[in-house]
């Protein structure tokens, strides 16, 4: 169609031909230049599309669940936030209850009346100090423990994140089969020797 509509202004213009033929030249060329800009283009930004592993791993040790969303897996982020959720409550709970023993332990034990730790709570009044002392240290173990499940659960977060954005492209199709061949081989130390090969398309 170009050369058409170029070919009848040249006639009604009085252009030469030669001048048409080379304005048609840079046109198509610049027009295919164009088209492998934007393939280009298309193929890197499909490459880009896939996370690296390294700032999806940054992400999820700054905020839990962000490396879940840059991965796309929206369903782990409402359990992650669950978790940590939990086992923070579970953390203050027992700290709470770690100070009410220790300060009740204090106050019946200590020779000074300063209430160093806080009045005793009346539900502990009568309780005798040795209980106070167990529970006081039961509560305080239970206190750790959840902070240090917390970490756990926190890393958990981000090895998740780390391990699927790392084989996010890894290809998991049909195709990654195994097959098996048995083999026949003739040598002159051993004879018929039998073998069974394997193959894996990569």
């Amino acid at each position: 169609m170009n050369w058409i509509v170029c070919f009848f202004y040249s006639i009604k213009w009085g252009i030469p031909k030669s001048v048409v033929i080379l304005l048609l030249g840079m046109l198509s060329t610049f027009k295919a230049t164009e088209s492998s800009a934007y393939g280009f283009t298309s193929l890197t930004a499909q490459v880009d599309s896939v996370p690296r592993p390294i700032s999806v791993v940054i992400k999820s040790a700054v905020l839990p669940g962000w490396g879940q969303a840059v991965n796309k897996q929206y369903l782990k982020i409402p359990l992650i936030y669950g978790s940590l959720a939990t086992i923070t409550l579970f953390s203050l709970q027992q700290h709470q209850f770690y100070q009410d023993y220790r300060a009740a332990y204090y106050n019946r034990t200590s020779p000074v009346k300063d209430l160093r730790y806080g009045a005793t709570p009346a539900t502990l009044q009568d309780l005798p100090p040795d209980l106070l002392r167990n529970k006081r240290n039961a509560y305080r173990n239970r206190r750790d423990m959840s902070i240090v499940v917390f970490v756990a659960a926190w890393g958990l977060n981000v090895v998740d994140a780390y391990v699927f954005a790392h084989m996010r492209d890894f290809d998991v199709g049909p195709d990654l089969s195994a097959t098996f061949e048995p083999q026949i081989r003739h040598t002159k130390e051993t004879g018929m020797v039998y073998q069974l090969k394997m193959s894996i398309p990569l």
